[in-house]
C-alpha cells in the first residue's frame, strides 16, 4: 500500500512546518478525546490511557498539532481496514475540534485533509464547520490508481494534482492557525490553592477588650482592699 500511495507523503518532504508519520499511526486528538469520556463514577479520569484510531498516515505541523491523516479499508487483522474507514470522520472531527478549543475565533476557518481509499481508489474528504458547530465533510470522485503502462500517465494526473490539493488544505490550515492570535482569556484555576484568611471579627475584639478590662479593674480593686486592711 505504501509503494502505491507514497506520494501522499512523499509531497510533503518539501514542505517547511508539516511532516507526514505513516506506519499505523493514532491520532493524538482522538486518544485525548477518547480518554476525556473514560472517567470512573463519572469523576476522575481513567490512569491506563487509551490508545486513539489507528490510522496510516497522520500529517503533523510543528508542536504536534494535526491536520489531516489517510486511512486505508485493507488492514492486516479481520475488520481493521473497515474501522479504519469508518473512523475517518471521528478523528478528522477530533482533529477540527482540538484546534478550535486552542483559538474558538477560527472555528469557520479551519480544514482537516482527509484521504479515504478503497482497494486501488482514493478519495480525498475535506471537513470544515462553515456555519455554526455543523460540521460538513466533502468527497471528492474516486480515482484509481494505474493498472497497466497503457493508462499510467492518464491515470496518475488526477492523483498527484489530488496530492496537490490536498497539502494545499493542510498548509493553509496551519498558516491560518499558527500566525492567528490566540485571545487571553482567564486561565483555569484548578489545582491553585489559596492559604485561608485569618479574620478576627468586631465582635471577638470588644469582648476580649472588655475582659482585659475587667481584670485590670478587679486587680485594681484588690490592691485598694489590701491597703486598706495594712
Amino acid at each position: 500500500m505504501y509503494h502505491l500511495w507514497g506520494f501522499l507523503n512523499t509531497i510533503f518532504n518539501t514542505s517547511e512546518h508539516i511532516v507526514a508519520l505513516g506506519k499505523e499511526k493514532s491520532s493524538a486528538a482522538n486518544s485525548s478525546e477518547t480518554n476525556n469520556k473514560r472517567k470512573i463514577s463519572a469523576v476522575d479520569p481513567v490512569e491506563n490511557k487509551k490508545m486513539g484510531l489507528e490510522t496510516d498516515t497522520v500529517y503533523i505541523g510543528d508542536d504536534d498539532v494535526e491536520f489531516g491523516l489517510f486511512g486505508n479499508r485493507k488492514g492486516k487483522r479481520p475488520n481493521q481496514g473497515i474501522q479504519r474507514w469508518i473512523s475517518l470522520p471521528i478523528v478528522m472531527r477530533d482533529m477540527i475540534m482540538k484546534l478550535i478549543g486552542e483559538n474558538p475565533s477560527l472555528v469557520n476557518k479551519l480544514h482537516i485533509l482527509g484521504y479515504s481509499i478503497i482497494g486501488n481508489k482514493i478519495s480525498l474528504l475535506d471537513m470544515d464547520i462553515p456555519k455554526g458547530y455543523v460540521m460538513r465533510i466533502r468527497r471528492s470522485k474516486q480515482v484509481g490508481y494505474p493498472d497497466s503502462k497503457d493508462n499510467f500517465i492518464v491515470r496518475m494526473a488526477p492523483l498527484l494534482q489530488l496530492a496537490i490539493i490536498g497539502k494545499e488544505i493542510a498548509e493553509t490550515t496551519y498558516n491560518i492557525f499558527s500566525n492567528d492570535e490566540i485571545p487571553l482569556e482567564e486561565g483555569d484555576n484548578e489545582g491553585l490553592v489559596i492559604p485561608p484568611r485569618i479574620y478576627i471579627s468586631p465582635s471577638t475584639s470588644s469582648s476580649e477588650t472588655s475582659t482585659s478590662t475587667a481584670s485590670s479593674n478587679k486587680r485594681q480593686i484588690t490592691g485598694n482592699s489590701d491597703n486598706s486592711v495594712v
